[in-house]
């Protein structure tokens, strides 16, 4: 599931990335054209020592405006990312309840210890509750490990996913800590993707 939302966010980001480049990349260069266009207007007819200075002001005037583009470039980037992984965990969120539950499992799964810890679902979840520890008990047994997992009351603390408690010890599963989870996963791989002509 993890790799299905890899693959939809780094394609997704890519198309955006490529029309923000093109788009910026145009408006760098009418910057850049005006820049230079004004700066040889100042030093049209100058004297020698007039266009010296002016030389400096006209370097300053292209950095400056160079800066610009390039920080516009990097905040769109950056917002097609936020864009990107927004609309990962509305897909997410939007999986019925078979294929929910099977990504829940895959998310679980791994990080049962015991087979007797305790699943209490967000106050909001409603597909995840006994049935779907039925199926994790279920998957427990079948790997020949203690499938005991109870159903614990729902959770006021969390939106959507589970806590998987074993006495004092808590792990989120809510599913902003699991959107949280995949996005620091692949957010070196997007940005490398998105940003690669920064480095």
């Amino acid at each position: 599931m993890t790799e299905k939302i890899t693959g939809r966010i780094l394609s997704e980001a890519k198309a955006k990335a490529d029309a923000i480049e093109a788009e910026a990349q145009q408006a760098y260069e009418s910057v850049i054209a005006q820049a230079k266009e004004k700066a040889e207007r100042i030093t049209q007819g100058a004297e020698e020592s007039a266009k010296a200075a002016l030389s400096d002001a006209e370097r300053r005037h292209v950095a400056v405006a160079e800066l610009d583009a390039k920080k516009f470039r990097l905040s769109e980037k950056i917002r097609v990312l936020d864009e990107a992984f927004l609309k990962a965990k509305e897909a997410f969120l939007a999986l019925d309840e078979a294929n929910y539950r099977k990504a829940y499992m895959g998310i679980l799964l791994p990080a049962i210890a015991t087979g007797s810890e305790g699943i209490a679902p967000a106050k909001d979840e409603e597909r995840l509750g006994e049935g779907f520890v039925a199926q994790l008990n279920d998957a427990l047994k079948a790997d020949g490990k203690v499938g005991e997992l109870t159903l614990l009351p729902k959770r006021e603390d969390i939106s959507g996913g589970v806590v998987l408690c074993q006495g004092s010890m808590e792990v989120n599963f809510s599913t902003a800590a699991v959107m949280r989870q995949v996005r620091e996963e692949i957010e070196g791989k997007t940005a490398k993707l998105l940003f690669s002509e920064e480095a």
